[in-house]
């Protein structure tokens, strides 16, 4: 499996999955709007490493 910068996956493979559900439709959602200054937001986000206990 390779993940490409674009974001897509590809497999080199057979790919076998039980279901598969696409929950991104537009058609499943209402009230959409932009997210304003969503650059702003991720930069407040702080990310970590850790080992488990």
């Amino acid at each position: 499996m390779t993940i490409q910068n674009d974001g897509n996956v590809v497999f080199t493979g057979s790919v076998t999955a039980a279901a598969l559900y696409n929950f991104s439709s537009c058609t499943l959602k209402d009230n959409v709007k932009t997210y304003e200054n969503a650059l702003e937001t991720v930069k407040k986000l702080h990310g970590v490493r850790f080992d488990w206990n």
